[in-house]
This record gives structure tokens, sequence and C-alpha cells, in this order.
């Protein structure tokens, strides 16, 4: 869709790094669990001891996890109209079916997985909610 005339019915893909800045009628999130938002990533990955010091492990996995949340808010703030949070019971990975768990950023959200599901939120709680969110946020240095 690059370069065509932005008005119109269309589906745009794009990943929660890409859409910094951008703003959508409708934002849907999907897979929004442990394991992908935050991502597990390995738990080597980037880390060397820098000259013979070791690395503060602790330190950077807080760091990553801040940046994930980061990512989330960017992600939420996305939508004007409607934003829908999705993901597995189970998935399939290196050919087994693992249980997965809703991303720890929606219980930060105060929403209830079960009791969220296709309940609609009125326009003044998703306010109350997003500004609980940012004062959260702010709060932690984030925003």
């Amino acid at each position: 869709l690059e370069g065509r005339d932005e008005e119109g019915d269309a589906v745009k893909l794009s990943t929660v790094h890409a859409s910094k800045g951008l703003e959508y009628p409708h934002v849907f999130l999907i897979g929004v669990e442990e394991g992908i938002m935050p991502h597990a990533g390995r738990e080597d990955d980037g880390l060397d001891d820098v000259n013979g010091s070791p690395v503060d492990r602790e330190k950077i996995d807080a760091e990553r996890l801040e940046e994930e949340r980061r990512l989330m808010y960017v992600a939420i703030t996305r939508a004007r109209k409607s934003l829908t949070l999705s993901w597995c019971r189970q998935r399939k990975r290196a050919r087994q079916m693992v249980d997965c768990q809703p991303s720890r950023f929606i219980t930060e959200m105060q929403l209830e997985p079960e009791g969220a599901r296709n309940a609609p939120v009125s326009a003044d709680e998703a306010r109350k909610k997003l500004a609980a969110l940012r004062a959260m946020l702010e709060a932690r240095g984030n925003a």
C-alpha cells in the first residue's frame, strides 16, 4: 500500500516498532502473551563481557522489560476508535502444543483477561484506563 492514497478501506499490517508516530482508527494487537509481548529473547542475546567485566544480567533484563512495556504503550496509543488485544490459549511450537499466558502488560493495564473478552468499553472508561496506564508509565519514567 506504500505510495497509495491513504483514504479508503484497507487493512494495514505493521510491527509495533514501525507504528510509532502513526494513528489508526482501529488497532488489533495480536499475540499479546508472555514470550511474545514481552518478547522472550535468549538470555545471552547481545550480552558479552566487556573488558572482562561481568554483565549485570538482572539490570539488562529489567531494562529490556521496560523497553517492551514502552513498546506496548506505543502500540495501544495508536488506536483512535478501538483497540483489540488477542492472545492464544495454546500455540504450536516446535511441533508441540504449549500453553500460553496473557501478557503481564494486560494485568498491569488492569484488564481482566476472562472478563474483558468481547466486552465493549465506553469511551470514558477507555480514557480513564489510558490515563491510569499513562500515569503508571510516567511514574516509571517511560512516557
